[in-house]
């Protein structure tokens, strides 16, 4: 019932793209056959996972978008966007409708603003200069200690170009309460606040972005105060015979009600080159992992090296072939010894709308 209703609900929407002239209807479909294989060492045993089959493309995720442009008068402009992932290998939607975006907003000389739910600075900037998206951060190694930032909240979001230099931020909050004869029983807070800049001065382009997400509780006894601060800065430069990438991100986890040491951070220094040979582009990746978990007296430092190597034919500007190769996830901790790696394979067929 779930997936018909999605199914009929973007029926509606596209009828009312063909009602309006300024509606227009968007997309992807990428679908491929994979082979990956991960091997975890625990403790000096070792287990091997070996998975194969057709599905969605993790580097660029099969999609369906609409949105649409109203001119107000004197320059505004009222906007909208509703965007939903699905799994182009069986064509299930994602469990809830337009799970990418979901925005109105207003459009004028200053920019845009949009409110509802939608990517933030930080979220667009990550994998923005790499050659391949597909080199894992380990910015979610130590369970329980996960550093990687909320990349699709719902609050206010912003995008604006001034003199050449792109500004995006975002906003985003959710609060509840719970008094009990005038006791508070319950409290929980979540906040998001981002920042993104950037410049492309044509052959070359630079960015960075930042994120700080809070999260607060109170339930009972129990309380917690977590604090997550992700950054990342990454430029390019395309010689016209070669494009190089270079980025650098990096995360922090803080737990302030612990009443010892508990912190993790990670950083990943990544480069990468991409050459066009008529209407085949070759593209190659590598990124330096590393990490330290602090819980108590005790730190644990994890390292790990990951790359890829890629091959995409265009048949056209919409239609191409991608074949991919790599270990896009790798750790090893330096205490026990402990270590996991991925190998992944992938051959598909891609196509955008």
């Amino acid at each position: 019932m779930k997936k018909s209703l999605i199914a009929i609900a973007a029926l509606a929407a596209a009828g009312a793209a063909a009602a309006q002239s300024s509606v227009t209807m968007y997309g992807q479909v990428n679908t491929g056959y994979e082979y990956s294989k991960t091997d975890i060492t625990t403790s000096g045993v070792k287990t091997t996972t070996k998975t194969t089959g057709f599905q969605n493309d993790r580097v660029k995720t099969s999609r369906l978008g609409f949105k649409g442009e109203e001119a107000l008068g004197n320059g505004l402009s009222a906007t909208f966007a509703l965007e939903m992932g699905f799994d182009s290998a069986n064509g299930e939607f994602a469990e809830s409708a337009f799970n990418r975006k979901a925005t109105v907003g207003l459009k004028g000389a200053f920019g845009e603003v949009r409110i509802g739910k939608d990517s933030t600075p930080m979220n667009e900037f990550d994998g923005s200069f790499k050659a391949i998206d597909r080199t894992t951060t380990l910015a979610k190694q130590v369970a329980g200690r996960d550093a990687s930032w909320e990349g699709r909240p719902t609050g206010l979001f912003y995008n604006g170009s001034f003199s050449g230099v792109n500004v995006s931020a975002a906003i985003g909050n959710d609060s509840e309460r719970v008094k009990t004869a005038g006791v508070t029983t319950k409290k929980d807070d979540t906040a998001v606040y981002g920042l993104g800049l950037g410049y492309n001065g044509g052959a070359w382009a630079v960015g960075a972005a930042v994120q700080l997400d809070t999260e607060k509780t109170l339930s009972g006894a129990l309380s917690g105060d977590v604090k997550k601060t992700n950054y990342g800065v990454g430029a390019s430069y395309d010689f016209n015979v070669a494009k190089v990438y270079g980025q650098y991100e990096g995360g922090q986890y803080k737990n302030k009600a612990s009443t010892v040491a508990d912190k993790y951070s990670y950083d990943q220094f990544a480069v990468g080159v991409s050459a066009p040979f008529g209407a085949t582009t070759l593209s190659a990746e590598y990124a330096y992992n590393k990490a330290k978990d602090t819980a108590g007296a005790v730190s644990t430092k994890y390292k790990g090296n990951v790359f890829a190597v890629q091959a995409e034919y265009a048949f056209s500007k919409r239609t191409s072939l991608v074949a991919r190769a790599g270990q896009v996830a790798n750790w090893k901790n330096e205490t026990t010894n402990d270590k996991s790696s991925t190998q992944e394979y992938t051959v598909g067929l891609r196509h955008k709308f």
